[in-house]
């Protein structure tokens, strides 16, 4: 076999350092693993990682109108219960309007939906039971077809749009 060239390196860098003999004990080998369980143990700290203060968040009206809207006045937790809660309110609104011969529908016009919804930030279940005694079902299309939308609404089509780009 003939033997190629050979360059002579020189070089300002030192040799690297020898490798390190392990010795056999401490190379972890699969067989001795297999069975051995593991647990970690977190000590406990000295000083808490955080520090918790007790100032209250100051909020915008407008969050604070908002947020008092979009909840219902119920202090019920269950849906089912929520569901009735708010059945009962829309008939009771409907009853109060039929004795002073309202026709609940005729309070669903474009001036009456833009003040409660868009001026006021009310929910349609809010608008249903408060005003017009009528289902949320009935308020919700009412104002679609004169384009209006709850802020609810408009975060919904918010988030759609963001998912369909993805």
């Amino acid at each position: 076999m003939k033997k190629l060239y050979e360059v002579p390196v020189q070089s300002k860098m030192k040799a690297p350092a020898p490798p390190v003999e392990a010795k056999e004990e401490e190379i972890p080998r699969p067989e001795k693993l297999r069975d051995v369980k593991v647990r970690v143990v977190k000590k406990p700290t000295e000083e808490p990682l955080t520090q918790v203060t007790n100032t209250p968040i100051q909020e915008s009206p407008a969050v604070v109108q908002m947020a008092q809207n979009a909840t219902h006045t119920s202090g019920l937790t269950d849906p089912k219960d929520i569901k009735k809660w708010q059945k009962e309110q829309e008939d009771k609104k409907k009853r109060d309007l039929d004795a002073q011969g309202i026709n609940p529908a005729s309070l669903l016009t474009k001036e009456n939906l833009q003040k409660w919804i868009v001026d006021e930030k009310k929910t349609f279940a809010a608008v249903a039971r408060d005003h017009v005694g009528l289902p949320d079902s009935m308020v919700s299309s009412a104002a679609k077809s004169y384009g209006i939308q709850s802020e609810t609404s408009k975060r919904r089509a918010i988030i759609a749009a963001s998912k369909g780009r993805k």
